[in-house]
C-alpha cells in the first residue's frame, strides 16, 4: 500500500452529531412494503477506550456512541476496541495507542473524512487480530483517540475478503471470511450491492419516490445525504441544525430534514431524519452530483442483524420484530 503517500484515504467514520431530533416509528402502508423504526438518537461520551479486560477470542462487540466496536489484538497486545467501519477505506489506528506500544511512524497520506479532508500520518502493524483471523505487516492511518472515540477503525483494507455480520439485538459482531459458495445463513432480505471502491452501494434505492445511491457506513452515527438529494427535496423544509464532528477533529454545520420513507427492495424506513452536507466523501466516491446517502447507525440499527458481505457483494438483513 505504498501508494497511500501520494492517494487520498476515505474514512468516513463520524464521531458526533448534535443537537438531532428523535424520529417516531410508522407503520408502512400496502402489502410489499415492510416499515422499520428510525432509531437515531444522540451519542453518549467516550470513556474506557483501551479496556483490556475482554478476553482475546472473544468476537462480543460492544455499542460506542451507536456505532459497533470489536476487541483488536496489535502486534500481540490487547484486546482494544476498535469501530467495524464498512465506510473507511483504511485501518486507523489512534496516536495514544500507537505511542503505548512504541509503533513508530512511517509515512503520510491525505485523509478523505465525512466533513473535511487533511494530511495524517501513517504507520505498519507488524500484526492485527480479530479472533483467529491475524494480519500482518499492515499499513494504518494516525488519528486522535478522542476523535476516533475507539482505539482505532477496521476498515474494508482488513474486511474485503470477508463477511462482517451485525448483530444488533445481541450487541455483537462477528467477523469470518466469506464463501463464494452458496450461502448456508438465513436472512429475510437479500440485496445485490455495487462496489465503488470496495464500498457496498445499494442502487436501486428511493427516498420520497427520489432515485438515491445508499452506501452502507458503519462507522456512521448518523446518515447522511448530499446536496443533489436536497435539491430534489427542495419542498422539504429544514427543521434545524446539527454540529457534525468527524475522526480528523473537523467540525460543520448541517441541515436536518425529514424524510418520509426510505426504500430499498421491500424494505420501508418510514418517518425518519436526514443530515444534509457537501461531504467530501461524495466527491471521491462520485457520487456529488447524483443523490446519495451514507447509510448510518441510526438507520441501521432499525434492524435486527446485517450481513455485509464484499466478496459476493451482497447485503443481507433481518427485520425487527
Amino acid at each position: 500500500m505504498d501508494r497511500r503517500n501520494t492517494a487520498a484515504l476515505l474514512i468516513t467514520a463520524l464521531l458526533s452529531a448534535a443537537p438531532l431530533c428523535q424520529a417516531q416509528a410508522q407503520q408502512g402502508q400496502g402489502t410489499t412494503d415492510t416499515a422499520l423504526a428510525d432509531a437515531s438518537g444522540l451519542p453518549t461520551n467516550t470513556s474506557d477506550l483501551f479496556d483490556t479486560e475482554i478476553p482475546s477470542e472473544d468476537i462480543a462487540a460492544r455499542y460506542h456512541q451507536d456505532r459497533m466496536t470489536i476487541p483488536v489484538r496489535i502486534d500481540g497486545s490487547g484486546p482494544y476496541n476498535f469501530l467495524v467501519d464498512t465506510g473507511s477505506e483504511a485501518t486507523v489506528i489512534s496516536h495514544q495507542l500507537a505511542a503505548s506500544l512504541g509503533i513508530m511512524k512511517s509515512g503520510q497520506a491525505r485523509l478523505i473524512g465525512t466533513v473535511a479532508a487533511k494530511g495524517v500520518e501513517t504507520v505498519r502493524v507488524a500484526s492485527l487480530g480479530v479472533g483467529r483471523e491475524m494480519i500482518e505487516n499492515l499499513p494504518a492511518v494516525l488519528l486522535d483517540a478522542n476523535h476516533l472515540g475507539a482505539a482505532g477503525i477496521l476498515g474494508i483494507d482488513t474486511l474485503r475478503e470477508h463477511r462482517v455480520i451485525f448483530d444488533f439485538v445481541n450487541d455483537s459482531v462477528s467477523i469470518a471470511k466469506s464463501k463464494l459458495g452458496r450461502d448456508t445463513g438465513s436472512y429475510e432480505i437479500v440485496v445485490t450491492a455495487r462496489r465503488k471502491q470496495d464500498r457496498m452501494v445499494i442502487s436501486n434505492a428511493r427516498i420520497d419516490s427520489i432515485r438515491v445511491n445508499l452506501i452502507i457506513d458503519t462507522g456512521s452515527n448518523y446518515s447522511i445525504g448530499n446536496t443533489a438529494l436536497r435539491n430534489r427535496l427542495r419542498q422539504k423544509a429544514t427543521l434545524g441544525v446539527a454540529g457534525l464532528m468527524d475522526v480528523t477533529g473537523a467540525e460543520l454545520s448541517s441541515q436536518i430534514v425529514k424524510v418520509d420513507s426510505i426504500q430499498f427492495d421491500s424494505l420501508r424506513l418510514a418517518k425518519s431524519f436526514l443530515l444534509i452536507n457537501d461531504s467530501p466523501a461524495f466527491a471521491e466516491l462520485g457520487l456529488d452530483r447524483k443523490p446519495a446517502v451514507l447509510l448510518g447507525m441510526n438507520h441501521l440499527r432499525a434492524f435486527s442483524r446485517m450481513s455485509v458481505d464484499f466478496t459476493r457483494r451482497q447485503v443481507a438483513f433481518d427485520l425487527a420484530e
